[in-house]
C-alpha cells in the first residue's frame, strides 16, 4: 500500500508538470552570457586596481634618471673643484711668472740648481715650433747625405741620429752655466740663433726666398757647431738638463690646462 501510494504521488507530480519545447524553455530561462578569457582578465585587473592612484611608469623612470644625473653632476663638480685646487697648489708664483713670459713674450728662461752642487746654476730656455722645425730639418739633411745601401736602409747608425737630435735640442734649450754663455763667439750664442730663426720666417713672409734659404743654411751650420759643443759636456749634465727641460715643458702645459688661472696684466 505504501509503495503504491508513493508511486501515485510521483506519477501525479509528473503528470502535473507542464510539457514544454525548446523555445519556451529558452524564453523562460535565458542562456548565461559567458566572458572570454581576455574580458575576464580585464575585469580582474580593474578589481585589483580599484581605488589605487594611477601612476605613470615612464614619468617615474624619468624622475629617477634626473635625480641620478643631478647627483652625478654634483659629485663630478666636487671632484673637479678638488682637482683644480690640487693643481693650483702645485703651481708656484715663479711658475706663473714663467707662464706670463711665454704668453706675452713668446719666450721664457730660468735658472736651476743641481741638488748636490748648489753653487752651480744652469740656465734653461723655452723652445718654440719654428726652432723644433729647424732641428728636424738638420736631422733630415744629415739623413739625405747618408749612403743608401740599396735595401731601404741608410749607412747611418740610429744612435748617431738620436744623439744628434738630443744635442740639437739641448743646444736650443741650454744657455750656459753661472750666467755665462756656452759659446764665446756671439754668432754661435743662443740669443743669436733664436733671433736668426725668427728672421728666417720674416724673410719668407716678405717673399725673400733666396735670401731666406741662404740665411737658413748659414744658421743651420751655426746650430750644428753649438750642438757639437753640447756633446762635449759630461753625460750626467746632459741628462740633468734634458730632465729639467722636460719638467719645465710639463709644468707650462699644466698651467695652460688649469682652469681659472689667467696671466696677470
Amino acid at each position: 500500500m505504501i509503495q503504491e501510494e508513493r508511486k501515485s504521488i510521483f506519477e501525479k507530480e509528473v503528470a502535473a508538470a507542464p510539457i514544454t519545447n525548446g523555445e519556451s524553455e529558452s524564453k523562460e530561462n535565458p542562456k548565461e552570457n559567458f566572458l572570454d578569457p581576455f574580458q575576464m582578465q580585464q575585469q580582474e585587473i580593474k578589481k585589483r586596481t580599484m581605488g589605487k592612484p594611477r601612476t605613470n611608469p615612464l614619468k617615474k623612470i624619468l624622475e629617477e634618471d634626473v635625480v641620478e644625473k643631478t647627483n652625478a653632476a654634483l659629485n663630478s663638480s666636487s671632484r673637479d673643484v678638488e682637482s683644480e685646487l690640487e693643481e693650483m697648489n702645485k703651481i708656484s708664483p715663479k711658475d706663473l711668472k714663467l707662464a706670463e713670459q711665454m704668453m706675452f713674450n713668446g719666450y721664457a728662461e730660468f735658472d736651476i740648481e743641481m741638488p748636490q752642487l748648489p753653487d752651480i746654476k744652469l740656465t734653461i730656455c723655452s723652445t718654440n715650433a719654428e726652432e723644433m722645425n729647424m732641428l728636424e730639418e738638420i736631422v733630415f739633411d744629415m739623413m739625405k747625405k747618408a749612403e743608401d745601401l740599396g735595401d731601404g736602409t741608410l749607412n747611418l747608425p740610429n744612435n748617431h741620429v738620436q744623439s744628434m737630435r738630443n744635442a740639437l735640442f739641448i743646444a736650443l734649450s741650454y744657455r750656459g752655466m753661472n750666467m755665462e754663455e756656452l759659446m764665446k763667439d756671439t754668432s754661435y750664442q743662443l740669443n743669436t740663433i733664436k733671433k736668426g730663426i725668427i728672421k728666417i720666417s720674416e724673410l719668407y713672409d716678405e717673399g725673400e726666398i733666396k735670401k731666406a734659404d741662404d740665411f737658413k743654411k748659414s744658421l743651420k751650420n751655426k746650430l750644428i757647431k753649438r750642438a757639437s759643443a753640447i756633446k762635449r759636456l759630461a753625460t750626467p749634465i746632459l741628462e740633468f738638463i734634458s730632465s729639467e727641460k722636460y719638467n719645465f715643458d710639463e709644468k707650462m702645459l699644466q698651467i695652460m690646462r688649469t682652469k681659472n688661472i689667467l696671466p696677470k696684466s
